[in-house]
């Protein structure tokens, strides 16, 4: 299946899968919008998609667990776009360590916000810009 004329967003295409899905959605034709939590990492992935031929792929940061930075996103998206077909909501952060007893209540806090809030919050600032009716999206 080829993505021509599509337009994706991908959260936390910085770096692992996301960094994959980009890519390869590019490779298939997609015009690619990519986050991370840096805008240094969302260009290096930019800037290694452009230079397998592919020129619409844009950068952006985005923290996941602060709404102001996903609403800023999304402005920015609407500033190269008029639509989005497909968001994928890759970015969730992680605990690192060997257990959960060695995470601090603040990186907990972070974890769950990132994943669950930071979802619904993308998907919220991205609703105005989808290509599907809002009655079909939920």
């Amino acid at each position: 299946m080829r993505f021509d004329d599509y337009r994706v967003v991908i959260t936390a295409a910085g770096r692992d899968f996301g960094r994959t899905l980009a890519i390869r959605l590019a490779d298939l034709g997609a015009e690619v919008f990519l986050s991370a939590r840096t805008l240094a990492a969302a260009e290096r992935v930019r800037d290694e998609i452009r230079a397998r031929g592919h020129r619409q792929v844009h950068a952006f940061a985005c923290d996941l667990t602060d709404p102001a930075s996903i609403r800023d996103f999304a402005s920015g998206v609407t500033q190269h776009t008029d639509r989005v077909d497909i968001l994928i909501n890759n970015g969730s952060r992680y605990l690192e360590g060997p257990d959960l007893q060695s995470a601090s209540d603040a990186d907990v806090v972070d974890t769950i916000a990132s994943g669950a809030t930071g979802t619904v919050l993308t998907v919220k600032n991205f609703l105005p810009s989808s290509s599907t009716p809002t009655s079909q999206t939920w």
